[in-house]
């Protein structure tokens, strides 16, 4: 059935109906459920579904073992979603994340959409959002090997600097262990480069006024 993520009033989710090529779709069909660690896995035959909960929010992402099959050739590998929850999800960046920001609720994020195949070669990737609500998630899958791994996160907690500036580049390196945060900052500081650490305390994330660490 999908997933629903909260944060503050605001509740938002997608469930997967059907797979294909351009507007030649076919439901996604039955599932079975795997679980492992923080890990969960919704297996239907050549596709694989999986949801990883991370200290930033859930990882939410599809990994095709074979091109589905469709008459429309040449068309994008499309999978249809359909949204739960808050009202209608608009479209940023390009097309590579949603925005859902409900009046007076918490604002989500389904960002940072990538696809790359078998080889790591990233692949053309974009999402839309169609009159009915139904999220589309595309990809050029031409020339690929596969299988295809498709990864967007869905972001409940946004993390930066005190004192942000245009490229910054933060978040080139991070690195996480249970409730700390590890974030490099090149940009920091005139180009110098910083290093900040956030900590978790009670659901909230807090980080020191000043870098962990100033490069020189």
């Amino acid at each position: 059935n999908g997933f629903l993520v909260s944060a503050g009033a605001t509740s938002w989710g997608l469930r997967l109906t059907a797979i294909g090529r351009g507007n030649d779709l076919a439901a996604a069909g039955a599932a079975t459920l795997h679980a492992a660690g923080n890990r969960v896995e919704v297996r239907r035959n050549a596709l694989t579904e999986w949801y990883v909960n991370g200290p930033l929010g859930l990882e939410h992402g599809f990994t095709l073992a074979m091109p589905p099959t469709s008459v429309a050739t040449g068309e994008p590998v499309v999978l249809a979603l359909r949204q739960q929850g808050a009202p209608s999800a608009s479209v940023t960046d390009g097309g590579r994340s949603l925005r859902i920001a409900p009046a007076g609720g918490s604002v989500l994020h389904y960002a940072g959409l990538v696809a790359y195949d078998a080889r790591g070669v990233e692949l053309p990737a974009s999402m839309s959002v169609d009159a009915a609500g139904t999220v589309r998630i595309e990809v050029d899958d031409g020339g690929a090997h596969y299988p295809l791994t498709i990864d967007p996160l869905i972001q409940h907690t946004k993390l930066t600097a005190p004192s942000p500036v245009a490229d910054d580049f933060m978040g080139s390196a991070v690195d996480m262990s249970d409730d700390t945060v590890v974030v490099g900052v090149p940009g920091y500081n005139n180009a110098t480069g910083a290093v900040f650490v956030f900590t978790r305390t009670v659901g909230s994330w807090q980080v020191a006024t000043t870098p962990a660490a100033i490069l020189t």
